[in-house]
């Protein structure tokens, strides 16, 4: 994940549980998994406005473990804080956060997409229309405001999220 703020920070994630930062654009990385648990980073993604906000999402199947983690740093990573709340035990996939709404994150996770409005401390089921398959993949198109979520084998859906009831 290229931080959109600063393109010189650059974070990954692996499968062997690792995340790594560059700030110098990739001269140097820095493993900055101290604090998260071991397991496999599904993905890694920067804050649109702050290069120094960064979320990881985990999955544990790897290791017989279904708890949802969703973890976010406000330090580039050198300390991270489970933002997962009252999330249903399956693994986290893709995060989106959202260019306009402050503390307003979309989630894919293995029983669909979820929301919060207040950086992960309460997280509510989205939308009506999907069914209960997981959610691989997450993309916005801010022009638009719709969030595009990809499932594993039941096509893609669109949500318009100025439509979403709070």
């Amino acid at each position: 994940a290229v931080a959109p703020s600063n393109s010189q920070y650059i974070y990954a994630g692996t499968d062997d549980g690792n995340v790594w930062r560059t700030s110098n654009g990739g001269g140097q990385w820095i493993n900055i998994s101290a604090g998260l648990p071991l397991r496999w980073v599904t993905r890694v993604v920067a804050d649109p406005y702050d290069e120094q906000v960064v979320y990881a999402t985990l999955s544990g199947y790897r290791y017989d473990s279904y708890q949802p983690h969703v973890f976010r740093s406000t330090d580039a990573g050198s300390t991270w804080v489970d933002i997962s709340g009252n999330l249903p035990e399956a693994p986290a996939n893709d995060l989106v956060v959202d260019p306009q709404l402050d503390e307003t994150l979309y989630l894919a996770t293995d029983f669909g997409v979820f929301v919060t409005r207040d950086l992960g401390q309460t997280w509510i089921m989205m939308g009506d229309n999907l069914p209960n398959v997981p959610v691989v993949d997450l993309d916005f198109h801010q022009p638009t405001r719709l969030l595009i979520a990809a499932t594993y084998g039941r096509s893609m859906y669109s949500f318009n999220v100025d439509q979403l009831v709070s």
